[in-house]
């Protein structure tokens, strides 16, 4: 999960207000496109801050006249220029903004500070029982029959919890779905 604290660790001159609508968007879109972690989350969020001004604007500060009749943005009918311009959280308006890579390797670098890569989990998958019990220990609703089989409620029930940890949902449990199982089993009292 993005916290607020976070983008303006990154940014720290962000406009508040544009980051109290961007957080909650950016939790729902990034895991449903797989970018909710790293290495894809740094790289994401440093090319965002680029192109929306360390997260001050999220519409270029131009009008967009310099943009009008040039065909190589597609801008052919009049008003294109302005209508076109760059706006939303990347706003690549032509191929001079394809230029800057050392801003964007800055921004990169800070967030590769604040979202590090995971270490390699170094432990073994479980088995379908050891998923169904943990998953049931963690309170699975319905419960789960401990029958071994990788089934539709099991599947859905790794889903929930997934979503609810802040990892991509989709309801296989590899090395860091497993991971996340045991650390919340660990939490319980």
């Amino acid at each position: 999960m993005i916290e607020t604290a976070d983008l303006l660790a990154l940014a720290p001159h962000a406009d508040r207000s544009l980051l109290s609508g961007l957080v909650p968007a950016l939790n729902v879109v990034l895991p449903v496109w797989r970018l909710a972690a790293a290495p894809r989350l740094p790289h994401f969020l440093a090319q965002a801050a680029h192109e929306t001004d360390a997260f001050r604007t999220l519409e270029e500060y131009a009008s967009g006249a310099d943009y009008e009749g040039r065909a190589d943005l597609g801008n052919v009918l009049a008003g294109d220029g302005r209508r076109f311009k760059g706006r939303g959280i990347f706003q690549t308006t032509g191929r001079r903004n394809y230029a800057g890579e050392a801003d964007r390797l800055l921004y990169l670098a800070m967030a590769e500070v604040i979202w590090p890569a995971p270490a390699a989990p170094s432990i073994a998958v479980p088995s379908a029982r050891q998923i169904q019990q943990s998953l049931n220990a963690l309170g699975a609703v319905p419960p789960l029959a401990v029958d071994g089989s990788i089934g539709p409620l099991t599947a859905e029930a790794i889903r929930k919890f997934q979503a609810a940890h802040g990892l991509v949902p989709d309801g296989h449990c590899g090395e860091v779905t497993w991971a996340a199982v045991m650390s919340a089993l660990a939490d319980l009292p």
